[in-house]
């Protein structure tokens, strides 16, 4: 099986073979995701743009995808319209933002419960929490949580060729890894978590969804208690626990939710 995979670099061209001979693909970064790939397809002189997920804006992880690297004149092209009518958000306005309740809870003797996936994503909000925890000389625990977390992290320490050209720098001038996170505790489960002190703790825990995982079990403990906090930092699939919450609008009337504990 390993065979039947040909590993491509960025800006690499690759001419497909047997039925696909005529059809060459080109790799672009998308930003986002580590590999993420906006593809080219050419065949006879014309290209098919496919991004089904990109971002422009730089990032602590990865570098931005770039239109300019792309061909001028496609003949088509196919892209992902999630979050297309979304407002404009400032980037610097929204870290601060989120930072400012994170820290709020964590002064008000609460948790706070951060759903993420079990990859993409997470690394980024992770090195934005330990910018900030190293900034602001924070003794609060703040841990990831799920039972693959050792794995993903380690795989990503190994992979800095994909990140962006100032975690290169970083680690050419420091020689250190600069996703080897010092204030980030990496737990694997549930019962690891509750060793820990009692007291105010920020947890980056799987799923999204609320569904199943750590972050449905967390939930279930947490939302009980008016002093701890939720904080999505990506939108919902329609359909989920996650998607509820965000879509209610706080007012006078509670949210009532009937929860099932996934079972693994």
């Amino acid at each position: 099986v390993k065979s039947s995979w040909v590993q491509l670099r960025y800006f690499q061209r690759c001419d497909l073979k047997g039925k696909g001979e005529g059809i060459s693909i080109v790799a672009y970064n998308s930003g986002r995701y580590v590999g993420g790939t906006v593809w080219c397809i050419s065949k006879g002189g014309e290209d098919i743009l496919y991004a089904p997920d990109f971002c422009h804006k730089r990032e602590r992880l990865l570098n931005p995808f770039l239109f300019k690297d792309l061909p001028s004149r496609p003949a088509v092209m196919l892209y992902g319209a999630l979050g297309t009518l979304a407002p404009p958000t400032d980037g610097t306005s929204r870290d601060a933002e989120f930072l400012g309740v994170v820290l709020a809870t964590l002064r008000g003797d609460g948790n706070v419960l951060l759903p993420v996936d079990s990859a993409g994503r997470v690394l980024e909000l992770a090195l934005l929490l330990e910018e900030f925890w190293a900034r602001e000389k924070m003794v609060y625990p703040l841990v990831l949580l799920g039972s693959a977390a050792h794995k993903m992290l380690e795989a990503a320490q190994q992979q800095l060729e994909w990140m962006s050209d100032a975690l290169v720098r970083a680690f050419e001038v420091r020689r250190s890894n600069p996703l080897a996170l010092t204030s980030l505790k990496v737990m694997s489960s549930m019962e690891q978590l509750s060793s820990l002190p009692p007291g105010p703790k920020v947890v980056l825990a799987g799923s999204p969804s609320l569904d199943c995982g750590p972050a449905q079990q967390l939930f279930m403990e947490w939302a009980g208690d008016a002093r701890n906090s939720i904080c999505f930092v990506q939108r919902a699939q329609g359909g989920t626990t996650a998607a509820t919450l965000q879509s209610h609008v706080t007012g006078d009337q509670p949210l009532t939710l009937h929860l099932q504990r996934a079972e693994r």
